[in-house]
């Protein structure tokens, strides 16, 4: 048997969490995420270099999806010949007002 020398440490960064937290980065990079898993984010990220790297990756998509348009953006929700929407669509509406930013 396998003796952790941390097993805080090991829990903060197992499998599981970093499944979680990884779930939770494009949230984090758009600063659109709660106080409570901002601070859930921020403690695994100290101590995960995996996760830092998953969210490096991900620091340019403000600045991408900046460049996207409400109609490119609506554009992308699939709808039926009757004008509804599909109903294999599982995505939200994005209920954006042309001329606004997504």
């Amino acid at each position: 048997m396998t003796r952790r020398v941390n097993p805080g440490l090991d829990a903060a960064t197992g499998t599981e969490a970093c499944g979680r937290i990884r779930l939770e980065l494009g949230v984090y990079v758009l600063g659109a995420i709660e106080p409570a898993g901002r601070s859930a984010v921020d403690a695994h990220l100290a101590c995960c270099a995996g996760c830092r790297d998953e969210l490096a990756k991900l620091a340019c998509l403000p600045g991408l999806l900046s460049r996207v348009t409400a109609d490119e953006a609506n554009s992308l929700v699939p709808y039926r010949d009757d004008g509804g929407r599909s109903s294999h669509d599982q995505s939200p509406d994005l209920g954006l007002e042309s001329g606004d930013s997504a």
